[in-house]
């Protein structure tokens, strides 16, 4: 082989060490880079996940001290805002719904319904024999209308987790409710509505309202 032959013989050998170095170094680099994104961006979701929680542990405590407030000054506002009144509570299915506020609503638990002039319905839908629901709805529905026609302040009412609602039928029948319950702005939007603050309260799609509007009195269904 000439010169030239041997010249581009080793030129091309040259030429495959180049690429192959080239790779070799392209690969170690691609892996520092690879190494270096890995760890910023492990940074950056540690640093955001610290963010979420401190503003997460801000939020409790805002809510603990909110509730803290509510629990202290509900029973102020509403102390002696029904005395005297007679309220029937009456619940359509199987649920102790209201049982559980009768330490902060009511005073005494009573079944006479003579002179009542208060009235506090809740449904609470069960498992019903196919053969019985018509039956059901169409009693179901007979209570609400007559609670509805009944001239007493009344409210149907469900708790701030029932889901779907319950309330649909009290809302068609012109009905006050209260969606939030259980809540300490429930409790206060009951007792306004069974002094004749009439609307749809609370926190889901139905409500036109979170609280009555004190300011205006009470108001016409």
């Amino acid at each position: 082989m000439g010169y030239s032959g041997r010249y581009h013989a080793a030129s091309l050998a040259a030429v495959f060490i180049a690429l192959a170095v080239g790779i070799l170094i392209g690969i170690g680099l691609a892996d520092d880079v690879v190494s270096s994104a890995s760890e910023e961006l492990e940074s950056s979701l540690r640093s955001d996940l610290k963010s979420a929680e401190d503003h997460a542990d801000d939020l409790q405590t805002q809510l603990d001290r909110s509730n803290r407030f509510s629990s202290q000054i509900v029973p102020e506002v509403l102390n002696g805002q029904l005395a005297g009144r007679r309220v029937a509570r009456v619940e359509l299915g199987d649920g102790p719904v209201i049982n559980a506020l009768e330490p902060d609503l009511f005073a005494r638990i009573s079944g006479n319904l003579h002179g009542v002039d208060g009235i506090v319905l809740a449904r609470i839908p069960g498992d019903i024999p196919p053969g019985d629901r018509d039956a059901s709805a169409t009693f179901e529905q007979g209570v609400i209308d007559g609670v509805a026609g009944s001239g007493a302040d009344s409210a149907g009412v469900e708790l701030a987790a029932t889901d779907p609602t319950t309330l649909g039928p009290f809302i068609d029948a012109g009905m006050t409710t209260i969606d939030h319950l259980d809540l300490p702005a429930g409790q206060v939007g009951l007792v306004y509505a069974l002094d004749g603050y009439a609307g749809n309260y609370g926190i889901k799609e139905e409500a036109r309202s979170y609280l009555p509007d004190f300011g205006h009195g009470p108001t016409a269904p």
